[in-house]
Parts: C-alpha cells; sequence; structure tokens
C-alpha cells in the first residue's frame, strides 16, 4: 500500500509510512480523487501473492516445532512470524458471524497404517472470500500456528 500511496504523495498534506503501514493526511478537495486513483491502482495490482515459509501437513506440526519457533522471538516487520502452507485441508463447518467466518477444518492423515482425521478450526476475516468456501471444499489455507495455554494444558 505504501508504494502505491507514495505514488500520488504531491496530493497528500502530509504522508509517511512503511511496508505495512500508510499515514497520510488529506485536504477534502483530494479525498475523492485520490481515493479513485489509488482503487484503480490497487485492483490493477488484485493478483493475490500468498507467501509462506513452508508447506507443511497438519501430520507434521508438533507442538515442539511451535516452541521452537518462538524462541525466534520478537517478531514483526523485519522478522515476520513463520507462515505455513496445507494443501487438501477440508471444511467441515462453517459458522458466519457478522464480520469473521468461522470454519472447523481438517485433513487426514495417516500413521502407522491407521488413517484419521486432525481438525483444527479456521477464521476468515474477509467476507467477500469466505463466500466462496463451502462445506465439503477442500481448500489450501495459510496459518501461522500458535500455542493457547490454559489450565497448563497446551494446545495449538
Amino acid at each position: 500500500m505504501f508504494n502505491i500511496v507514495d505514488k500520488y504523495k504531491d496530493m497528500c498534506i502530509a504522508f509517511g509510512g512503511h511496508k505495512n503501514a500508510v499515514g497520510l493526511s488529506v485536504s477534502k478537495e483530494n479525498i475523492v480523487k485520490l481515493k479513485e486513483m489509488i482503487e484503480s491502482e490497487v485492483l490493477e495490482e488484485a493478483q493475490e501473492i500468498v507467501e509462506y515459509d513452508m508447506l507443511l501437513s497438519f501430520k507434521q506440526l508438533k507442538l515442539e516445532m511451535i516452541e521452537i519457533l518462538l524462541k525466534l522471538e520478537p517478531f514483526g516487520e523485519k522478522n515476520p512470524y513463520p507462515a505455513f502452507m496445507f494443501k487438501n485441508v477440508k471444511v467441515n463447518d462453517k459458522k458466519e458471524y457478522d464480520k469473521v467466518d468461522r470454519y472447523m477444518l481438517s485433513q487426514e492423515v495417516e500413521k502407522d497404517s491407521v488413517r484419521r482425521e486432525i481438525s483444527l478450526v479456521g477464521i476468515c476475516f474477509d467476507k467477500e472470500k469466505g463466500k466462496n468456501i463451502n462445506i465439503g471444499d477442500n481448500i489450501y489455507i495459510v496459518a501461522r500456528p500458535k500455542i493457547n495455554e490454559f489450565n497448563r494444558k497446551k494446545k495449538y
């Protein structure tokens, strides 16, 4: 976003930011024109690029692995938290809320010739994209696994 707004900084009273954040002040006369220019530029660049660090299966994801990742803190712009892509994730359930959609997801894994499903909860913050995700679909997801600890029990 910064690179796009930077092209039109002459329309701004004040402008600053970095790759992940933009701050600006605009006169009333320029708001509509600037908005239209930015929107058209964003639409041109609408190709979605999803970055991830590694392709994993649910079977490969372990609590110990996440604990090791946490030793790489602090995370931020120059040291982002690792993101993992998971393929062939089945959508088992979908609940729609005002601002987000919540999904029950699973992936079949095989260990010692026994097939089982590993489940997780997924949240989609983009309601428009969520319209295209249906129960029974197999999807790709990108996730940043975290540890949730409650009553001394750790889950991820």
